[in-house]
């Protein structure tokens, strides 16, 4: 849905729904355990979605604060 947009990049941490999203997104679908996003570039993004994730997260404010260093400044 996001893709009429611009370009989409996705992580998935459980194995068979990363390779459905993969196969949905028809690219990599990534793995990664927040708040570790190094596979994911700095300053990058205009937009970050979180669907049904951060209140899983046992360290949502490092997540948080890793999510913020990987958006476009401003």
């Amino acid at each position: 849905m996001l893709k009429k947009f611009g370009k989409v990049e996705a992580s998935e941490l459980d194995p068979s729904a990363r390779a459905l999203a993969s196969k949905r997104l028809r690219g990599e679908v990534k793995e990664a355990k927040l708040p570790d996003l190094s596979m994911f570039e700095r300053d990058a993004y205009d937009l970050v979605a979180l669907l049904d994730v951060l209140e899983h997260v046992p360290d949502d404010l490092g997540s948080l604060r890793a999510i913020f260093k990987r958006l476009k400044p401003g």
